[in-house]
């Protein structure tokens, strides 16, 4: 009953509060495709509807905006949470030119490039990735702004690994947003993570990325140490060209190694393989010439399933309310 009831209370204060409340922008969006698996030497081909979101921004005032985005294919109500299909519902307070604050469902940050997309926006993932349960958590964020391309921020939210409310694991979370040179920019974070009652998990994360003309190099490298001191490491590389807005031909890669198997002292999936390699190729076509429509066709292979895949299909958006 409380969480239905700060449910509607932030509802009714995005919505009804002020005639300054506006949404500047609402729109749906959704991903599908059909697969097609070979998998020695037997194929199999399906459909597959893989995200359908409601994504919302908006202010309140000159100084507080907002960001929602809900997945609507997914059950907002497991593991008793409300916000379980929310990925975003948080505002964002500009305290002045240089300081602002966020409070809400949001990121927990943690640096690279890969681990940044929204999932709707990526097609196959590292095991580092694959095996956080939770991007996304209530918390507090305090952040500095040096200008635009340069921001830190201190964050203290619930652990990727909240699995019920009655947890008590935080994550505290040091990022910075850079960019070095107009050609280098980065996304480093130094975190500190609850997994269980006795177990911590300590990440260094390196993202960068690197802009020549139409193209651009995305490296990711993540180092992980728990207080058993078991390790872990995470290199993943993405290399991308663009032509003309129209075309985008990328090709991705990567390799997970990790010491500890499972941590079983937790009520979930949290299981690492020793090695894991996979690598992979795109296309993506926009036929409208920006974002609102997208066509792919990605092959991807890896050792852990030593199968192949390729996928094609259609990202598509339908704007509702654009005032950006």
């Amino acid at each position: 009953m409380k969480k239905i009831i700060l449910f509607l209370f932030i509802t009714c204060s995005l919505f009804g509060a002020k005639a300054q409340n506006k949404v500047d922008n609402l729109f749906f969006e959704a991903r599908g495709g059909f697969m097609n698996a070979l998998d020695d030497g037997k194929y199999n081909g399906y459909f597959t509807g893989d995200f359908f979101n409601l994504q919302m921004f908006g202010h309140i005032n000159d100084k507080i905006s907002y960001r929602i985005r809900q997945r609507l294919n997914k059950n907002p109500f497991a593991q008793d949470n409300i916000f379980n299909a929310t990925d975003f519902l948080y505002f964002s307070w500009n305290i002045d030119d240089t300081w602002f604050l966020d409070f809400g469902k949001q990121e927990i940050y943690i640096g690279g490039f890969e681990y940044d997309y929204a999932p709707i926006d990526n097609y196959y993932w590292s095991d580092f990735c694959n095996q956080l349960p939770k991007s996304y958590g209530m918390g507090i964020t305090l952040g500095y702004k040096h200008d635009e391309n340069n921001k830190a921020m201190l964050q203290i939210a619930n652990s990727p690994f909240y699995m019920n409310p009655n947890d008590k694991h935080f994550s505290y979370n040091l990022i910075w947003f850079g960019q070095a040179f107009p050609w280098w920019k980065t996304m480093w974070s130094v975190n500190f993570v609850d997994v269980s009652n006795n177990i911590n998990m300590f990440y260094v994360a390196l993202g960068n990325r690197f802009e020549w003309n139409n193209w651009y190099l995305e490296l990711d490298y993540t180092n992980s140490m728990n207080n058993d001191d078991n390790y872990g490491m995470s290199i993943c590389g993405k290399l991308n060209y663009n032509y003309k807005d129209m075309f985008n031909f990328f090709v991705k890669g990567g390799y997970d190694d990790h010491s500890y198997v499972n941590i079983e002292d937790i009520n979930n999936i949290f299981v690492f393989n020793s090695t894991y390699k996979y690598i992979g190729c795109g296309v993506e076509y926009f036929p409208l010439g920006n974002k609102d429509l997208r066509l792919h066709a990605v092959y991807y292979h890896d050792n852990r399933d030593n199968e192949n895949r390729l996928t094609l299909g259609a990202t598509w958006k339908l704007n509702v309310i654009n005032n950006k």
